[in-house]
């Protein structure tokens, strides 16, 4: 883990919006991935079978060959599938996730924060009025002839 990356730990709802964008994303990332290995396992296979294919004369290993490689393509869709559905579960979660922390966050914190900062102004605008009078009185003071 590098501890250059800052996480959001002053609100727990940014905390999930933050996760469940990683876990959108991670889950969009790891489908294209599924998608190019089950492709190159296909073809990889594919091609196998079809060297054995053109053989003029098939033994009967051959044959287990050809049948094993078979299977091999039918099970590695099958499990394509299932990879990508739970692929697709997690990147709604992931979704659901973030979208409710970023609306939590919004609704709830945003506005306390809003406010402090508001608060903040107007007692920073408050002390500088504060230090322009006592500057004028004690600029009255000073230069007043007795």
């Amino acid at each position: 883990m590098n501890p250059n990356i800052p996480i959001a730990t002053d609100s727990v709802h940014k905390f999930y919006a933050g996760f469940g964008l990683v876990v959108f994303i991670a889950s969009l990332i790891a489908m294209v991935y599924v998608q190019n290995s089950t492709n190159e396992k296909v073809i990889k296979w594919f091609e196998e079978s079809a060297k054995i294919e053109k053989l003029e004369k098939m033994t009967d290993v051959d044959r287990a060959q050809l049948k094993r490689i078979d299977e091999l393509i039918d099970i590695t869709k099958k499990d394509k599938k299932t990879f990508l559905y739970f692929l697709i579960s997690s990147s709604f979660f992931g979704l659901f996730v973030a979208g409710w922390g970023f609306q939590a966050w919004e609704k709830k914190v945003q506005p306390q924060i809003d406010k402090k900062m508001e608060l903040e102004l107007e007692l920073l605008e408050l002390e500088i009025e504060s230090k322009k009078r006592s500057n004028k009185q004690f600029q009255r003071t000073r230069f007043t002839r007795h």
